[in-house]
């Protein structure tokens, strides 16, 4: 492209115009604008056409308000919108807002078919909370884990069941002596003793 191909030609009214050729702040060059007009002053509500640079073949979109798109009238073989990324990431930020996704059902899938790929995280500077209306079901290949520096609890108004080999690994003030070596009153306080620092009771 021509540098002074660059703002050789636009069109429009005092509410708004289509520009072709332009350069932004950051000296992105832009094949082409849609903007909002403002008298006197450059607008910063447009959509813009990346023409050459870093950014070459990129979509800006910039609204002051709220953006929004209202889709899904009439979905096409039950699909009402669609965002997909064939290389790299796709970031969703609000830092001094929150991030809210609502549907009838929800998926988060991960398909990385390595060691070091595959991951969810989900991560809480204060608190996760997760519920269910009806069950939760927690399933891995190989381990499960759960650490807390201070307490983990377990409380249910019905049965607690623990399958296969179970091992606990106690402080030494709530171990329990191997069988034979205490009374049965002593086996049995110290199992209080460790349901106690387990449950909270």
């Amino acid at each position: 492209m021509k540098k002074d191909a660059w703002d050789h030609g636009r069109v429009g009214t005092t509410q708004g115009e289509l520009k072709f050729g332009d350069v932004t702040l950051n000296n992105t060059k832009l094949s082409a604008v849609l903007r909002n007009s403002v008298s006197g002053n450059a607008s910063d509500h447009y959509v813009g056409l990346a023409g050459e640079g870093k950014f070459k073949g990129s979509t800006f979109e910039r609204s002051p308000s709220m953006h929004s798109i209202y889709c899904g009238t009439k979905p096409v073989d039950g699909q009402a919108f669609l965002l997909y990324a064939e290389n790299g990431d796709i970031m969703i930020g609000a830092p001094t807002g929150r991030v809210r996704i609502w549907a009838r059902d929800i998926d988060l899938i991960a398909s990385g078919g390595s060691n070091d790929r595959g991951f969810v995280n989900i991560q809480g500077s204060s608190k996760v909370d997760v519920r269910a209306g009806k069950e939760i079901n927690l399933t891995a290949a190989t381990q499960i884990g759960m650490t807390a520096p201070r307490q983990i609890s377990l409380s249910t108004g019905g049965l607690i069941k623990l399958a296969g080999s179970v091992k606990f690994l106690t402080p030494a003030s709530l171990s329990i002596p191997p069988p034979g070596t205490n009374t049965i009153k002593d086996t049995i306080e110290g199992y209080k003793k460790l349901i106690n620092s387990l449950f909270g009771g």
